[in-house]
């Protein structure tokens, strides 16, 4: 497998992985019913892989896959022989938006807070989360310039990123 692919997978399921308890609950939300409802996430799961190349990185990625959900939620609801009641499409789209402007207000929170988290850390470890985030060095070119090995390095962008975690989480509990 190719770094690229890997650095694909890598990004995909970490915006995955922070947007999965949005998409499942909005799909919940709409069907109430679980196994309907993991069914239609582990579909829009594969749906939003396949389109991945479509997604626009910078943008919000949660917005992005929630439109995905509707639509795959529309088209279990059409391919549905029995006889249930499900929400109207104007009530889908007011649920959506609710979960669309939910996930707005708080990426902007999250954004703030990671900001003064970042803020408080010295600033060479700002620039080594610069280097390894924005600048996309590797670890191992890390290690290079730090004179330092690879797993120390691992290791202090692990401890970083933790670090910032716990802070985001505080920051965001106090402001609620």
């Amino acid at each position: 497998m190719h770094s690229r692919d890997e650095h694909q997978i890598a990004a995909f399921s970490d915006l995955l992985a922070a947007s999965r308890s949005r998409v499942f609950g909005y799909i919940y939300a709409m069907l109430h019913n679980m196994s309907d409802a993991e069914d239609i996430y582990q579909q829009t799961t594969v749906l939003l892989w396949e389109k991945f190349g479509e997604y626009q990185p910078g943008t919000e990625f949660t917005s992005w896959a929630l439109k995905i959900a509707y639509f795959n939620i529309k088209n279990f609801q059409r391919s549905q022989h029995r006889a249930r009641v499900f929400f109207s499409e104007s009530v889908m789209e007011k649920v959506a938006d609710s979960f669309l402007a939910e996930s707005d207000r708080e990426a902007d929170e999250r954004t703030e807070a990671l900001s003064g988290c970042l803020n408080k850390l010295s600033p060479e470890q700002q620039e080594l989360l610069r280097l390894r985030y924005s600048d996309g060095a590797s670890v191992k070119q890390l290690a290079e310039q730090e004179n330092k090995t690879e797993a120390a390095v691992a290791m202090v962008l692990t401890r970083l990123r933790k670090s910032l975690l716990k802070c985001i989480k505080m920051q965001m509990a106090i402001g609620r």
